[in-house]
């Protein structure tokens, strides 16, 4: 609680209009002491004005009774200089110094592109862990090696700028590979979900003019209608091959995906590569 009272020079009994006006204290010394605030201006002299401000430590802090009291002179002062409450300034600059810079979040941005910050990983710690899944684990070193091979083998399926890998595969360790692998070509990545109904993979894939198909032997059916070219998951697994790999921009879209129920027009997204590294 926080008390306010207003007092003149003296407590006294005024005589206004003939009559006998008693003045009554509004709090006693007993008051004072519970109060968790007290706030006193007085005038010892004409011309001069002290300021006490007592509070509990219990309940407050030195900071906030020092910024208390320079909060209130900074009012009076504005109250005497401002010709409109609308110019009276209520947060002193220390304070709104001291917001800015709690408001101050901004950082640098890395603006490389996934791959190029993947490939950082793999020459610093390439014996570090990179992907972990289903009591599988993968390396910086052994992840590059897979996607380099899964790269060089796509592009010499024609798989490049400009192409849509769609990767019809269950949730494992291989979607982050083929993701990886995928966006060295500078191809895009589609990732298509095994639970989805038929007739949605067959609009995906068809709205995106898919160009390459990986995905595993048992769901192929999935996607009868489509007639391209298919890697299956375990046999590249089993016997990567080792091609050399193609350089890609950064420029170049990296994901392609579907929110759905939205209206058509906008229910496909694009993500660059650099815009999925900052996520």
């Amino acid at each position: 609680m926080l008390s306010f009272g207003y007092q003149g020079n003296t407590i006294e009994n005024k005589l206004i209009n003939g009559c006998n006006i008693e003045v009554e204290r509004i709090y006693d010394d007993a008051h004072i002491e519970a109060s968790p605030v007290l706030f006193e201006v007085s005038r010892p002299e004409p011309g001069n004005y002290k300021i006490h401000l007592g509070y509990r430590n219990d309940c407050y802090s030195d900071d906030w009774a020092e910024s208390f009291v320079d909060s209130y002179i900074m009012i009076v002062r504005e109250f005497f200089e401002k010709d409109s409450l609308k110019d009276i300034t209520l947060v002193s600059a220390k304070s709104l110094h001291l917001l800015n810079c709690f408001n101050a979040t901004e950082t640098p941005r890395d603006q490389t592109d996934l791959v190029t910050q993947f490939r950082r990983c793999a020459v610093k710690t390439p014996d570090k862990t990179a992907i972990v899944a289903e009591g599988r684990s993968y390396t910086y070193r052994e992840a590059d090696r897979i996607t380099n091979a899964l790269a060089g083998y796509l592009h010499t399926q024609g798989v490049g700028h400009g192409s849509v890998v769609s990767v019809l595969i269950p949730r494992n360790e291989f979607m982050p590979l083929a993701s990886l692998g995928i966006l060295k070509t500078g191809a895009a990545y589609q990732p298509l979900d095994p639970s989805y109904p038929e007739e949605r993979l067959r609009f995906m894939t068809e709205d995106a003019s898919t160009t390459f198909l990986i995905t595993d032997r048992s769901l192929v059916g999935k996607l009868s209608a489509y007639t391209g070219p298919v890697l299956l998951r375990k046999s590249f697994l089993l016997s990567p091959m080792r091609m050399p790999l193609m350089l890609k921009s950064s420029r170049m879209i990296f994901l392609c995906f579907f929110i759905l129920p939205v209206p058509p027009e906008i229910r496909k997204v694009l993500c660059s590569p650099t815009a999925m590294s900052q996520r």
